[in-house]
C-alpha cells in the first residue's frame, strides 16, 4: 500500500479526475485505495478511518464545488492546453482560498435529500429525489412498462450484425419521457433514475421485491462464473481485488443507469476475463 508505484499511481489517477472535472473520476482513486487497504489490513484499521474522514472532508469542501464550478466556467470548452489551465487555476484557488471557496459554494449548493449547505454535495449518493419522480409520473399516469424495459438491455446487449435495428441507447430517455422531464422530440438525453425506480415502472412494487435480489444474485454468480472465488477474509487473492474493481465500477451505473443499461454491460466480464487470463500468462514471464 505504501510502495511508490502504487502512491505514484494513486497521485496519478487523482490528477487525471481532477482534470476531467467530474467527482467521480476525481474521489474514485482514493475511494478503491481505501477499499483495497481495508480488505488487506481489516475493517478496524484507525489509519484507514482517519483517510475516509480525510477523504469527505476533501470532497465536501473541494471536490464538490470545483467539479460543479469549473465545466460551467471553461473547464470543458476551448484546446486541451486552456482547459487544463482553467483546471489548475481554478483547483488551487477553490483549495487554498476559502472566500472564494465560500462564494462557489453557495452557488453551486441546491437542495437535496440531504438538505442544503454543506451536506448538499452528499446528494448524488441518494437519489431518492429522481427515483420519485419516475415512481410517481408511473402511479399517476399508470404506465407500467412491463418487460419492455428490461428485454430492451438483450437487445442493447446483442451484436448489431446480428441485430441491426437494436437500440442505440438505454432506456433512460424512454423513462424520461414518461415523466416528462425531456422535449417530445429529445431521444438521445439520458436522464438517471437507477434499477429501483426503473423495476418498480416495470411490475410496481412486485418488481421491486422480486426482481431485486434476482438481479443482485444473477449478477454476482455471473461475475463469480469468470472470476471464480474471491476471499474475502484476510490478504486479499489476486482474484478478490479483480472482482472488487469489477463491482466497484458499477457502482455508479446502478444508482444512475437504467436497467437496460446495466444489463448490456454484462458483457464485459468476458473482457475482463480475457484480461486477466493475459495478465496471469504474463506474469509467467516476469519477476515479481
Amino acid at each position: 500500500m505504501t510502495h511508490p508505484l502504487i502512491l505514484g499511481l494513486l497521485a496519478w489517477s487523482t490528477v487525471v479526475g481532477i482534470f476531467s472535472t467530474t467527482k467521480q473520476e476525481a474521489m474514485e482513486p482514493l475511494a478503491f485505495y481505501i477499499l483495497v487497504g481495508f480488505l488487506r489490513y481489516g475493517w478496524r484499521d484507525p489509519k484507514l478511518w482517519s483517510l475516509v474522514s480525510i477523504g469527505m472532508i476533501y470532497y465536501g469542501l473541494i471536490i464538490f464545488p470545483y467539479s460543479q464550478y469549473v465545466r460551467d466556467n471553461g473547464g470543458r470548452l476551448g484546446t486541451l492546453e486552456h482547459r487544463a489551465e482553467v483546471t489548475k487555476d481554478t483547483f488551487v484557488r477553490i483549495a487554498s482560498d476559502q472566500s472564494f471557496r465560500s462564494t462557489v459554494t453557495d452557488r453551486v449548493s441546491k437542495e437535496s435529500y440531504f438538505g442544503s449547505g454543506p451536506f448538499s454535495a452528499f446528494g448524488r449518493l441518494a437519489m431518492v429525489s429522481e427515483a420519485d419522480r419516475l415512481i410517481a409520473a408511473t402511479e399517476r399516469q399508470r404506465a407500467f412498462t412491463g418487460w419492455e424495459t428490461i428485454t430492451w438491455g438483450f437487445k442493447l446487449a446483442a451484436p448489431s450484425f446480428l441485430y441491426p435495428n437494436k437500440p442505440i441507447f438505454e432506456a433512460g430517455n424512454y423513462l424520461a419521457h414518461i415523466v416528462g422531464e425531456v422535449g417530445s422530440s429529445d431521444f438521445t438525453t439520458q436522464v438517471s433514475y437507477g434499477i429501483m425506480a426503473n423495476l418498480y415502472n416495470a411490475f410496481s412494487f412486485a418488481g421491486v421485491f422480486f426482481g431485486t435480489p434476482v438481479f443482485v444474485a444473477g449478477f454476482y454468480y455471473w461475475i463469480r462464473l469468470f472470476l471464480g472465488e474471491a476471499r474475502w477474509e484476510g490478504q486479499p487473492t489476486a482474484s478478490t481485488l479483480w472482482f472488487l474493481w469489477l463491482i466497484a465500477s458499477y457502482h455508479h451505473s446502478i444508482v444512475e443507469s437504467s436497467l437496460s443499461g446495466i444489463m448490456a454491460s454484462l458483457l464485459f466480464p468476458l473482457v475482463l476475463a480475457l484480461v486477466y487470463g493475459l495478465s496471469r500468462a504474463l506474469s509467467i514471464f516476469l519477476p515479481t
